[in-house]
């Protein structure tokens, strides 16, 4: 927890005031991360009848690699937001 407080800026104090331990702050941010994924999927699944298979494929796996790229980013960012909506909610 020491780790994690660190990292986003704030004292353990303040994490455990949220979160009773790590596997709760872990299923926040994967429960944020698997629903952008999902509507990503969504997003990419959905083609124009006019496009060729070959082009609707090209553009899944373009913004799959997009994605991938900017996953750590993702983790990284999504546990800030979850702590911070946290620390303010009423």
């Amino acid at each position: 927890m020491s780790g994690i407080a660190q990292a986003v800026g704030i004292k353990k104090a303040s994490l455990y005031s949220h979160y009773p331990g790590k596997e709760s702050i872990f299923k926040a941010v994967f429960d944020r991360i698997l629903e952008d994924y999902r509507l990503f999927i969504g997003e990419i699944s959905t083609c124009n009848d006019h496009s060729s298979s070959l082009a609707i494929l090209r553009n899944i796996f373009s913004r799959y690699i997009l994605n991938m790229m900017i996953i750590g980013f993702t983790l990284w960012f999504a546990l800030r937001i979850v702590i911070y909506k946290h620390r303010f909610a009423v």
